[in-house]
C-alpha cells in the first residue's frame, strides 16, 4: 500500500503584496491547505503573515541557519532578535 505523500506549497512571495481585494482569499486557500495537512513552506519578511499563517518559523542569516521556534513558543521580537542579531532568544 502506498504511503501518502502530503504535497508542499511554496509561496515565495509577501502575500500582502497581492492586491488587497484577493488578499482574504489567499490567506483563507493557504489556511485551508493547512487544515487539510499539505505543508506550506512561505518565505516571507511579513511576520504577519508568519504568525497568522504558519505552525514553525526558520530563521535562515548570511546561509547560516539560526534556528527553528513554534510561533506559539516565541514572540515576534524574539524572531526580530534572531534575524537582526544572528542569535536565539535567551530560555526563559
Amino acid at each position: 500500500m502506498p504511503v501518502p505523500v502530503h504535497i508542499l506549497a511554496l509561496l515565495c512571495i509577501t502575500i500582502r503584496r497581492i492586491p488587497l481585494p484577493v488578499y482574504p482569499d489567499c490567506a483563507r486557500w493557504t489556511k485551508q491547505l493547512k487544515s487539510e495537512g499539505i505543508g506550506i513552506f512561505l518565505i516571507s519578511h511579513d511576520l504577519y503573515d508568519v504568525f497568522d499563517l504558519l505552525d514553525r518559523v526558520s530563521v535562515i542569516k548570511n546561509g547560516r541557519l539560526i534556528g527553528n521556534r513554534r510561533t506559539k513558543d516565541v514572540t515576534q521580537d524574539e524572531v526580530l532578535g534572531m534575524i537582526i542579531m544572528g542569535k536565539l532568544p535567551k530560555a526563559g
